[in-house]
């Protein structure tokens, strides 16, 4: 498998993960609110699920990247390595803000990756795949 569909791969079950856990926590906060407020408009569950999201998918990054030195369970599965000159916090709270942007902006993202076969944010950090 090239490098370029492992990294897909890994991206995909990476995003599997997230959005399981992320519905268990929705789910957990509508159950959890429900007897008090048992009135929701669509709009007010985006929002929440929104926010939520948001957090759950920046502590994801940020535990893959300082915890497990930027191998998450998808990068495991199917043998990907990244390597990084820095192991601080304060790289792990950068290079998760550059994912979610990437996040926010995947057409880009993904048309980038697809002409330099590399992440944008892993040019600016000075991340290497192995």
């Amino acid at each position: 498998m090239t490098k370029l569909m492992k990294r897909l791969c890994a991206a995909g079950i990476d995003y599997i993960i997230f959005v399981c856990i992320s519905m268990i926590v929705l789910t957990f906060f509508i159950i959890g609110t429900g007897p008090y407020n048992t009135y929701y408009t669509l709009d007010t569950l985006f929002n929440a699920y929104l926010w939520i999201a948001t957090v759950f998918l920046f502590l994801y990054f940020f535990m893959q990247d300082f915890f497990f030195l930027g191998s998450s369970i998808g990068k495991r599965i199917v043998q990907l390595e990244l390597v990084n000159k820095e192991k601080t916090i304060g790289f792990a709270v950068k290079h998760s803000l550059f994912k979610l942007l990437a996040g926010i902006i995947w057409p880009v993202t993904l048309l980038y990756y697809f002409v330099k076969h590399r992440m944008f944010y892993d040019t600016i950090l000075g991340i290497e795949e192995v």
